[in-house]
């Protein structure tokens, strides 16, 4: 995990092959956490040509129903989750 005043963040980072500067693309994942589909979409990111880092909002864990989801969901504040996407930004 990456800290700054803003917060913290650990994510999945994915980046195109060859050495160069490209833009940058957080990627923010869906109710069921950091999940593979998510990494999936940020190795296809850095495929087209940008750095994409996908924030672990949940702080590693993910879930299998939208139950599961809406409960987890609930535990970070929408401040907290703003805090770890502007640290990873």
């Amino acid at each position: 995990p990456s800290s700054s005043p803003k917060g913290k963040t650990g994510g999945f980072l994915a980046y195109p092959n060859a050495s160069a500067k490209y833009p940058g693309v957080i990627v923010i994942q869906e109710i069921w956490g950091l999940v593979e589909n998510i990494r999936d979409i940020t190795k296809r990111l850095a495929k087209e040509g940008y750095v994409a880092l996908a924030v672990d909002l949940y702080d590693g864990k993910t879930v299998n129903t939208l139950e599961e989801g809406r409960d987890i969901r609930e535990k970070p504040s929408e401040d907290a989750m703003l805090k770890d996407i502007n640290a990873a930004f």
